[in-house]
């Protein structure tokens, strides 16, 4: 059984989208920490898999990574979601196809995102971040918890 963290990067780990697009071009920038220490606790919390779920994933695996390195994320990315449907429907791809790619049944999973584009069913386990705040420690606890399969309370 697997657990998967989906992840935006815009306005959840780089809260302003123009300091990401400064890394990409290789300047010189100060990552959002607090979003970075946040993602790099709920790794190593739960385990689970970290899956890109954004426009960037479009990058590669390789570069992406390269880049997390360099602003303090200590996880390896496992995947991105597939081709450029809507964020939504790559979701349901992904997570329809991953015993077909080699990873085990799914057995939690987290949306990292600061948009609600996701359906109903994709709710329950969305973490919401705020674009100018990002992934904040307490919305790691309430990812942990979800994927934990726990309670969580504020």
């Amino acid at each position: 059984m697997a657990r998967f963290v989906f992840t935006e990067i815009n306005g959840v780990l780089i809260p302003e989208a123009s300091k990401f697009t400064a890394i990409l071009l290789n300047e010189e920038v100060r990552a959002f920490k607090p979003s970075v220490t946040a993602l790099n606790r709920i790794i190593d919390a739960t385990h689970a898999q970290l899956v890109v779920a954004s426009s960037w994933r479009a990058m590669g695996i390789g570069l992406l990574q390269d880049k997390f390195k360099q602003i303090g994320i200590t996880a390896k990315i496992a995947d991105v979601t597939p081709g450029d449907a809507h964020k939504d429907v790559a979701l349901h791809h992904f997570l329809k196809g991953a015993p077909e790619w080699g990873y085990s049944k799914v057995e939690s999973f987290v949306v990292l995102d600061n948009e609600q584009v996701y359906s109903a069913d994709i709710a329950p386990f969305l973490i919401l971040a705020e674009q100018r705040a990002g992934l904040t420690s307490a919305l790691a606890d309430k990812a942990i918890a979800i994927l934990n399969n726990q309670e969580y309370s504020p």
